[in-house]
C-alpha cells in the first residue's frame, strides 16, 4: 500500500475506484491509505479473488449507496457512494465482471442499478473492469454501450490498456454521464 499512496502524490485523486483488489472483508476494512476512507466495498465470499472498492478523499462529503442484492459473484461485482454536489448528486460505481461470469446477469443487474438511481439530477462516473475489449465492435460491447446510451452514459476510453506479443486490450473503462449541451 506504500507504493501506492507515493504514486498518488503530489497531487492526489478526490476518489479511487479499485477493482480486482483480491482482499477479504477484515483486510480491507483495516486498510488504511494516508488521505482517505473507504467509501464503499464488496468482497468476494464463495471464490477467490475479484471484489470492489472505493476510497474517498477524507475530506469530501459522501454516503455509501447497498447494492448488495445486485451482485453476484463473477457476473456482476459493484460498490458505490454518493457525492453531494449542489445542485447534482454525483454517483460513482466501481464495478468488477469476471470473464467467466454471466452476460446477460451482468446487463441486466446493471440496468436495474441505473433504472433506480437514474434521474435529471444525478450524474453518474462507472469505473469498470468488464473483461469487454473496446478495441473491438464485438457484440457483448454493442450490448453494454445501447444499455449505457439509454442512460446517456459513454465511454471515455479509448485507447490501448494493455500490450503483450499476443493481444491489444481496452477491457478497462471509464463510463459518464454525457453533459448536457446548452445552446
Amino acid at each position: 500500500m506504500d507504493e501506492l499512496s507515493n504514486s498518488l502524490l503530489p497531487d492526489y485523486p478526490h476518489i479511487l475506484c479499485l477493482t480486482e483488489h483480491l482482499l477479504k472483508n477484515f483486510e480491507i476494512d483495516n486498510l488504511h491509505i494516508d488521505r482517505y476512507k473507504l467509501g464503499s466495498k464488496l468482497c468476494r465470499h464463495e471464490f477467490k479473488n475479484g471484489g470492489v472498492c472505493i476510497l474517498v478523499q477524507e475530506d469530501l462529503d459522501f454516503s455509501p449507496i447497498s447494492l448488495d442484492n445486485y451482485c453476484k459473484e463473477k457476473d456482476i461485482e459493484v460498490c458505490a457512494v454518493r457525492l453531494k454536489i449542489t445542485p447534482i448528486q454525483l454517483i460513482i460505481l466501481a464495478i468488477y465482471r469476471s470473464h467467466s461470469g454471466n452476460f446477460s446477469n451482468f446487463l441486466k443487474n446493471l440496468d436495474s442499478i441505473l433504472n433506480t438511481w437514474h434521474s435529471i439530477k444525478v450524474d453518474f462516473v462507472i469505473c469498470d473492469d468488464i473483461n469487454i475489449n473496446y478495441l473491438e465492435n464485438c457484440n457483448k460491447r454493442q450490448q453494454l454501450d445501447a444499455l449505457l446510451h439509454t442512460y446517456n452514459l459513454i465511454g471515455t476510453v479509448s485507447f490501448l490498456m494493455r500490450k503483450s506479443k499476443a493481444s491489444s486490450t481496452t477491457i478497462d473503462n471509464i463510463f459518464i454521464t454525457r453533459t448536457k449541451i446548452i445552446v
